[in-house]
């Protein structure tokens, strides 16, 4: 005689195959899960490793960015010295009025007249003079003479 609480054998061979259709559908979607995982593993593992090459291609962009910077600074700086040079050239080699600065007494200095003609003269008392054909003149303006070689 069959007790009416307790399952029967057919019924708990059902909720068997039930638990075991279960189980195998567990299992199976661990496995797919492990695969996933193992894709994802190895998707962050390229990841990674694009990362480092970016890192280092970053770094090593940013090393050269210096170098130019720096480059471009000192020529920028020579160029700077150049131009500074010129002006003083342009100073020291420029037609100078004698109203606006004579030279100094006794130097020998070089000279153009009003009629455009360059030849050395002299200073003396604040005026600048040249001589030729046995005349003086007044000239209006003047330079210093290069530096001899």
């Amino acid at each position: 005689m069959k007790k009416d609480n307790q399952p029967s054998v057919i019924n708990l061979l059902e909720g068997t195959t039930v638990l075991t259709n279960q189980l195998i559908d567990a299992n199976r979607k661990i496995e797919e899960m492990k695969t996933r995982i193992e894709c994802l593993r190895a998707d962050v593992e390229r990841r990674e490793e694009q990362l480092i090459k970016a890192t280092t291609l970053l770094d090593r962009a940013k090393a050269e960015k210096e170098f130019w910077f720096e480059k471009a600074k000192k020529e920028n700086e020579a160029w700077l010295d150049s131009i500074s040079d010129l002006n003083r050239l342009r100073e020291e080699r420029r037609w100078i009025p004698v109203q606006e600065k004579a030279p100094k007494d006794n130097t020998d200095v070089l000279v153009i007249n009003t009629d455009n003609k360059q030849f050395v003269g002299w200073a003396q008392h604040g005026w600048v003079w040249y001589h030729l054909n046995g005349r003086y003149e007044h000239i209006p303006h003047w330079m210093s003479l290069p530096p001899a070689p």
